[in-house]
């Protein structure tokens, strides 16, 4: 049965696209998918992360996890929206307690599956609930994955289960990041249009967290320091074999003929004898 990535609260399913392109299988979880689907691949839950939880709890039990990424809005948390934060406590005070259990419960079931886990959100009140995030990223710093990606939004991670926070690569020449997100007008796809997720990022989180590519890596790594190991020590090989003039032992000049008849010759006959003795008593022992 295939490894499987589970993505809670994402619609739109890039974070996945990478993984199942690879032979993983998915599950997105978001009320937004309208209704139940299941493809053979990626199977689609219409609802939240609460109501979702039989389900995750039999895919956790049953399957092995290899990502679980996590998306909670961000609508009543962002610091952007601080301005709102007062009107929306004065009709909801608990508004920010309803989203940041949203948060944990995504941490939470990034925590049960044993598998590397994240999630994201903007600059936020989440840095005084969860603590500091862990990491932060800009779309555009993955641009060599994806062109596209060229813009900035501050996104910050928190994550754990030996989640692998991959490296900036952007493209070069590429030009300045535009300000798409904070520039989008007003309307009903806005806060979608905002919240969706970066290719180039779910492509780089993939590469560097996908199990399969990190034991390639492993044996990579490891065929590499073999290499090197050999080449040092043939190189150490071939330095002892440069021929002396004087015995490395004693200090005795040696002889041009003993040069000449011994090939990398390093001692004098006395020496010579004496070091194959001992090479013969290690032998023995």
């Amino acid at each position: 049965m295939n490894e499987v990535v589970i993505s809670l609260c994402d619609l739109t399913g890039v974070m996945v696209e990478p993984w199942v392109a690879a032979g993983y299988d998915a599950v997105l979880v978001d009320p937004q998918h309208g209704k139940y689907s299941n493809d053979g691949r990626i199977e689609r839950l219409p609802c939240t992360v609460l109501e979702a939880a039989c389900r995750l709890g039999e895919i956790v039990r049953g399957r092995r996890v290899a990502l679980v990424a996590g998306f909670p809005p961000c609508t009543d948390v962002a610091v952007s929206g601080a301005r709102w934060f007062a009107s929306k406590a004065a009709a909801d005070k608990h508004f920010q307690t309803r989203a940041a259990l949203v948060a944990e419960q995504c941490r939470m079931i990034g925590q049960i599956s044993g598998a590397p886990w994240f999630f994201e959100n903007p600059v936020s009140v989440f840095g005084s609930i969860f603590g500091r995030a862990d990491h932060s990223f800009h779309p555009h710093h993955f641009t060599a994955l994806c062109g596209a990606d060229n813009y900035t939004k501050l996104t910050c991670l928190w994550s754990g289960g030996g989640f692998v926070m991959p490296e900036s690569c952007i493209e070069p020449g590429i030009g300045a990041p535009d300000n798409r997100i904070h520039a989008a007008p007003p309307g009903p796809d806005r806060a979608n249009f905002r919240s969706a997720t970066p290719r180039g990022f779910s492509r780089a989180v993939y590469m560097a967290n996908a199990r399969h590519l990190r034991r390639q890596l492993t044996l990579w790594e490891a065929a590499t320091d073999n290499i090197l190991s050999s080449h040092s020590q043939m190189m150490r090989k071939a330095e002892l074999l440069q021929p002396l003039t004087e015995c490395r032992e004693c200090g005795e000049r040696l002889s041009e003929a003993r040069q000449r008849a011994v090939k990398g010759v390093q001692y004098c006959v006395a020496c010579g004898e004496a070091a194959e003795q001992r090479e013969k008593g290690y032998r023995r022992g």
